[in-house]
């Protein structure tokens, strides 16, 4: 199923590494580098004219504004900060700015952003014994250093920038005491935290920021040195499908990274709501998936599957592993379709994948034909030649090749005539029409999103919500509405950028980028969500699929 997807992939080892040097960069190299940032957007950044018309985002007008700005930065340092602060400009979970470097700083713990207010999520006792911090999960944080958590939300929100206010301001909060160096400056010495507890009794505590990594200097300069093997045995030349990749996991790593529920939650296929004690376990690993009886109504029975991701590869380097995982919800579809009368996908924190085998696991639960995701395509020379050299990796006189010739020749047209910047809606394969799988759940679907889940975790709900076969409760989703690739780095900052390079569709027409999927039933979780393992969550959630499946009789 997943063969040509995999066959066809460069095998790169790359190895990067970064060392660096003190001396000031001149104000010609900070404006050439801000110059080639610029032509990159403008010759590639799929959003372009959407943000602008949409938004107006104009890169013209918002890079004049930052010339002057480059111009008055006075180390090195506040100048690849400016650069990341431009980049997020665009509001787009896919594009960002990593300046290559390690060092970072924490606090000992780690924070979620719940109801408006900044709760404390993890504490690491190694670092922060009890006696020393006398605070638990679900107190306050209410000022760092004399600084109002909220004027913090509002200064690290300018170097994020994600498609969605919600998912900026959440990731924001969670910055405010873990701080990556690659994206956001990092804190030394001796802190005094304001906290409030459950109690209600505010104290201010003096702490102290942890720092890992090597730290860098004001005007470090950054020399970055990539050795790159090819595989032998691929063309140089060869498309790599996992370009067209509709993931946040990089970005996301950036600022969600630590200890606590909310942050291994994040891609991972545990659960965070406790799994009832008269369960029936499908299975725990990789994802947890089971069903039980409906509380209060014994004669249904409920299912449970957790989504965390379309990318297998990501923890699995097996050259089987999409038909592995693949075959593993084929396994876990098949016992609940048996086994319940309705089902909760939990999708919560999905951090995207594959676009392919995304399609792929609609499948699982369509009961008639449905469209590929709709792309517009950037109408350029490069992704041309990226296209033909994915149909040519494609046997001749098969199906698949025939559909990447229709992706190929719209492309094509559509660059040789000139006018337009990206192509007509299409599937990445053309016209290929996909059908539902052999095995697939039949019954009512309730899917759980927020403004975590991204990209994928965009897709998959605006899908299965657009077929009729799911209804989406909790939040917004990100709005990362394109695939995103990484491109050169910038010569003088070092500056590894990522960038958006097509824009997405709902089924309803509507663009994914800065929209996502739209809840059917909106519910924000609480603090008794929080610090109680998602418990009320978990009730008001069963009730709503009863109600689905009992309307469905």
């Amino acid at each position: 199923m997943f063969q040509i997807f995999r066959s066809i992939v460069c095998v790169l080892a790359m190895t990067v590494a970064a060392s660096s040097y003190a001396r000031p960069l001149s104000v010609e190299e900070k404006i050439r580098d801000l110059d080639q940032l610029v032509s990159m957007i403008k010759a590639g950044y799929g959003p372009l004219e959407y943000k602008k018309t949409k938004f107006g985002i104009d890169v013209d007008r918002l890079s004049a504004d930052y010339y002057l700005k480059v111009r008055s930065t006075t180390s090195n340092l506040d100048y690849y900060y400016l650069l990341g602060a431009f980049i997020a400009e665009f509001k787009d979970s896919h594009f960002s700015g990593r300046i290559p470097t390690d060092y970072s700083s924490n606090l000992g713990f780690t924070l979620d952003l719940v109801e408006g207010k900044v709760l404390i999520d993890a504490i690491d006792r190694e670092k922060l014994p009890e006696a020393e911090f006398p605070y638990k999960k679900g107190d306050e944080l209410v000022k760092v250093d004399g600084k109002p958590v909220q004027d913090l939300i509002t200064h690290f929100s300018k170097y994020i920038g994600m498609g969605n206010e919600a998912a900026t301001k959440r990731l924001a909060a969670m910055t405010i005491a873990n701080r990556r160096g690659s994206r956001v400056p990092v804190s030394t010495g001796d802190v005094a935290l304001e906290i409030v507890n459950d109690a209600g009794v505010s104290s201010v505590k003096t702490s102290k920021w942890f720092n890992a990594g090597t730290e860098l200097e004001k005007d470090a300069v950054i020399e970055v040195n990539e050795l790159v093997a090819m595989d032998d045995e691929l063309e140089a030349l060869a498309f790599n499908p996992n370009r067209f990749r509709l993931s946040t996991v990089q970005n996301l790593k950036d600022f969600v990274d630590g200890l606590g529920t909310e942050y291994s939650f994040q891609c991972s296929g545990d659960t965070r709501t406790v799994i009832p004690t008269d369960a029936t376990i499908i299975m725990n690993k990789p994802f947890v998936a089971y069903y039980h009886a409906m509380p209060g109504h014994p004669e249904k029975s409920i299912g449970y599957l957790r989504i965390p991701h379309y990318a297998p590869d990501m923890e699995d380097d097996s050259p089987d592993a999409y038909e592995i995982r693949f075959a593993q919800y084929q396994f876990a579809v098949s016992e609940l379709e048996q086994h319940t009368d309705g089902l909760i996908i939990d999708q919560d924190h999905n951090c995207g994948g594959s676009v392919t085998y995304l399609e792929e696991m609609v499948g699982l639960f369509a009961t008639d034909t449905y469209q590929q995701m709709q792309f517009e395509l950037l109408a350029s020379k490069n992704e041309y030649l990226d296209f033909l050299n994915w149909m040519s990796s494609a046997p001749e006189n098969t199906l698949d090749h025939m559909y990447l010739k229709q992706t190929v020749d719209l492309i094509k047209d559509t660059w040789l005539n000139g006018r337009e910047f990206l192509t007509v809606k299409t599937g990445l394969m053309g016209k290929k029409v996909y059908r539902p799988n052999e095995v697939r759940y039949t019954k009512p679907i309730l899917m759980l999103i927020d403004e975590l889940s991204g990209s994928g975790g965009d897709a998959f709900p605006s899908v299965m919500q657009g077929i009729g076969r799911a209804k989406l409760m909790g939040q917004r989703t990100m709005g990362a509405g394109g695939h995103v690739t990484e491109q050169p780095l910038l010569n003088h900052s070092g500056l590894n950028v990522r960038m958006t390079k097509s824009l997405f569709y709902r089924p309803d027409g509507v663009p994914v980028e800065n929209n996502g999927a739209a809840p059917d039933f909106e519910y924000a979780p609480t603090k008794a969500d929080f610090v109680g393992k998602y418990a009320d969550y978990q009730k008001v959630y069963l009730a709503k699929i009863y109600e689905m499946v009992t309307a469905a009789r």
